[in-house]
C-alpha cells in the first residue's frame, strides 16, 4: 500500500486553520449595548400602553378604564388615535359633514359675496385622497364642526335666533355672549359659554382661510355646517330622499390668530391649490 505523507508546512497550516476555527466557534456571543436594550424596552413599553389605550378606548364600561381617566385616554387617543366601532358594520356612520365658510370681499369700495368654500371637502382632498396612508389630520375639521354644531343645537331656541344675528367689532364675542345669555337663567352660562368658545374657534380658523383664499380686501366671515344622512345600503336601490340639515351664524368681523404661519394657510387653501 502507497502511503501519502503531507508535508509539514501544509500539516502545519491544517492544525492552525483548525485552532482558529475552534477559537471562533467557541468565543462567547457578545451583549448589545446598554443603549439598544434601554431603547428596546422603551418601544416595548410604549407599545403596551399603545395597545392598553387602545383597547380601553373601544371597549365598553370596566375596571380598565375607570382606573384610566377619560381625561388621560382623552388627551392621548385625540385626535390621532382617535376610533370607534361606530366605523364598522352593521352600523357604520352615516353623515355627510362639510364646515363651509364664505366672505364678503371689499374691493375699491364695492362689496362683493363669494361662493361657499368647504374646508372639510379640501381637508380630504389634502390629506386623503390618493393617498396610500391617509393621514388623520383631516379629521380635526370634522371634529371640530360636529362640537361646534352641538354646541349649538344645547343653547336656548332664542339664543340660537341670536346668534344668527350679525356681529363686527373687535370684542364681538363679549358682545355675542351677553345677548345670548339675556333673559336666560344662569344656569345656562357653561352651554353658551361653550358655544362661544368653539365659535371663536370656528371663526380663527374660517377668517385664516378666507384671507388666504380671497386676500385681505375680507371685511366680513361667515360658517355654516351641513349634515347630510347617507342613504342606507339596503335601500340604496330605492327612491329614498335625504333631508340635509345645516346651521348658518350670522356674519362676523374676521379673528386673527396670533402667531399662525399665514404662508402654510395659502398654499393649502388658495384658488391655485383649490
Amino acid at each position: 500500500m502507497k502511503r501519502v505523507q503531507s508535508s509539514p508546512a501544509r500539516a502545519a497550516r491544517v492544525r492552525s486553520g483548525s485552532g482558529e476555527a475552534g477559537r471562533d466557534r467557541a468565543s462567547p456571543m457578545k451583549a448589545p449595548p446598554v443603549a439598544a436594550r434601554v431603547l428596546a424596552v422603551a418601544v416595548v413599553l410604549v407599545l403596551a400602553w399603545h395597545f392598553l389605550a387602545t383597547y380601553t378606548w373601544n371597549a365598553s364600561p370596566n375596571a380598565t378604564r375607570a382606573t384610566i381617566t377619560q381625561p388621560v385616554l382623552s388627551a392621548y387617543m385625540i385626535p390621532m388615535f382617535g376610533q370607534s366601532w361606530s366605523v364598522f358594520a352593521p352600523n357604520p356612520g352615516s353623515v355627510n359633514q362639510s364646515l363651509d365658510v364664505r366672505a364678503i370681499v371689499t374691493k375699491d369700495g364695492k362689496n362683493s359675496t363669494t361662493q361657499w368654500y368647504s374646508l372639510t371637502e379640501r381637508s380630504a382632498a389634502q390629506d386623503v385622497q390618493l393617498h396610500p396612508i391617509p393621514a388623520r389630520t383631516y379629521l380635526n375639521d370634522f371634529i371640530l364642526a360636529n362640537r361646534y354644531y352641538d354646541s349649538f343645537l344645547a343653547i336656548d331656541e332664542k339664543a340660537r335666533d341670536r346668534a344668527g344675528d350679525e356681529y363686527l367689532g373687535a370684542n364681538w364675542p363679549t358682545k355675542l355672549q351677553k345677548d345670548l345669555l339675556a333673559g336666560l337663567d344662569q344656569s345656562t352660562s357653561p352651554v353658551v359659554n361653550a358655544y362661544i368658545e368653539y365659535e371663536r374657534t370656528v371663526l380663527g380658523l374660517a377668517s385664516e382661510v378666507a384671507l388666504a383664499r380671497w386676500g385681505s380686501g375680507v371685511s366680513k366671515v361667515q360658517v355654516r355646517v351641513l349634515k347630510q344622512p347617507v342613504v342606507p345600503f339596503s335601500q340604496r336601490n330605492d327612491n329614498v330622499t335625504t333631508k340635509t340639515s345645516f346651521f348658518i351664524d350670522g356674519w362676523r368681523e374676521p379673528v386673527r390668530v396670533p402667531g399662525l404661519n399665514q404662508s402654510v394657510f395659502k398654499a393649502m387653501f388658495t384658488a391655485r391649490g383649490n
